[in-house]
């Protein structure tokens, strides 16, 4: 292992966006140090489920198979699903539920659409593959802060004092990113008026694999199923529920539950419960000086879809091949080619999940019989609905 505390690359942050990039280069014999400000504890079948968790889609799956990560995600614990339904909620509470729309692996003859996975357990995963196979190239460091960047130098110094350096700092780090701060790098975006709870619950039996969301004016109710008999209920809406909500003991939270939620659930627990703020963040550039960055640090979206994990993954996935094919020698060039893959393409998707936020959060007549049509259109549009499954599940 290098002893001078000079790498090729540093990764300022661990998890699991971080931690891909990291096992990425080390394939290709890059020396990388990782810095990851918390401890992470071993997995353990005992412990309860994390509110924590993603949506992958299948070119995530691919990327953590390439990456070896997936045979130790096996020995864990995840939740393949094969559909996902959409429907307008009001006219499904009165009992037509024609305006809606499903999608099913087996449209685009596949079995499955994705997997539900604690974001957790893809986290250690990934360090797993790093301490058992990249030792030699990656140097991990757990449990600091980061003091202070220097991005013209690439120099990154935590609070004990030590300092590494490296020919490029890799901020994923976060929305709250200090790569990105560092850098200098300035960002556009807003604060959304409604705020994501997350609800677990458990069910005398597994539910099916089926995801499914039902969209209100207050926002979106939607049930991802999870491993065992646990599920996860999102329930989006204002400041004032979302406090109700946290402040509810389990038996009034239930109660509520069942009258708000659509008529789909069978008897469950509540096991926990959290709730976090809707963000979009879009980076003006993606990388300068000695810093690039990705993933949230880079963007943050409206979880409407549950693409955030993903797009952050083929942020991973565009550096890994970049890197590969032009090396680290001219960083400018490699931004600029990271950009053009990557910009647009997660600019397209930010603005695609907030046109969706629009027009369903409304109880406008127009809106309202844009979404109803558009549901049942989207229900009946065979080859482009086609399109749009492989798109979403990363196939295209």
């Amino acid at each position: 292992m290098n002893n001078n505390n000079q790498f090729d690359c540093c990764i300022v942050g661990g998890g699991m966006v971080g931690a891909a990039l990291a096992v990425g280069l080390a394939k290709q014999n890059k020396s990388v140090v990782l810095l990851e400000q918390h401890d992470l504890h071993p997995f353990d079948f005992s412990q309860p489920p994390d509110l924590r968790m993603s949506a992958f889609n299948m070119h995530s799956v691919k990327l953590l198979q390439e990456l070896g990560a997936w045979s130790f995600l096996e020995k864990m614990r995840l939740r393949p699903y094969s559909k996902l339904s959409v429907w307008d909620g009001a006219p499904f509470i009165s009992g037509n539920d024609l305006n809606y729309t499903s999608f099913d692996a087996s449209e685009v003859n596949e079995s499955i659409l994705g997997y539900f996975i604690e974001n957790r357990l893809v986290q250690l995963a990934l360090h797993e593959v790093l301490t058992k196979h990249y030792s030699e190239q990656v140097a991990l460091v757990y449990g600091q802060n980061v003091q202070n960047i220097d991005c013209i130098e690439g120099k990154v110094e935590l609070e004990n004092g030590d300092v590494y350096s490296a020919s490029v700092v890799f901020g994923a780090d976060g929305a709250q990113s200090k790569v990105r701060q560092s850098a200098a790098i300035s960002t556009s975006g807003w604060q959304y008026s409604q705020y994501a709870n997350g609800i677990l619950i458990e069910t005398e039996e597994p539910v099916a694999g089926e995801t499914w969301q039902a969209f209100y004016p207050s926002g979106p109710r939607a049930l991802l199923p999870m491993f065992d008999n646990f599920s996860c209920l999102i329930w989006y809406d204002s400041l004032e529920q979302t406090n109700w909500i946290t402040k509810a003991n389990n038996d009034d939270l239930k109660a509520s539950i069942i009258t708000h939620f659509p008529n789909k659930l069978a008897d469950f627990n509540i096991v926990s419960k959290a709730n976090f703020g809707l963000t979009r963040m879009h980076a003006k550039k993606y990388g300068q000086h000695k810093a690039i960055i990705l993933g949230d640090a880079a963007h943050t979206i409206n979880p409407l879809a549950g693409q955030g994990v993903n797009i952050g993954f083929k942020d991973v996935a565009c550096l890994i091949e970049l890197i590969q094919d032009q090396g680290l020698q001219n960083l400018s060039a490699l931004v600029r080619a990271y950009e053009k893959q990557r910009y647009h393409q997660n600019l397209l998707m930010m603005s695609t999940m907030d046109a969706l936020y629009f027009t369903f959060s409304s109880n406008a007549l127009p809106l309202k019989a844009i979404r109803d049509i558009g549901l049942t259109l989207a229900q009946r549009a065979g080859v482009v609905k086609q399109q749009a499954l492989k798109y979403a599940m990363g196939l295209s």
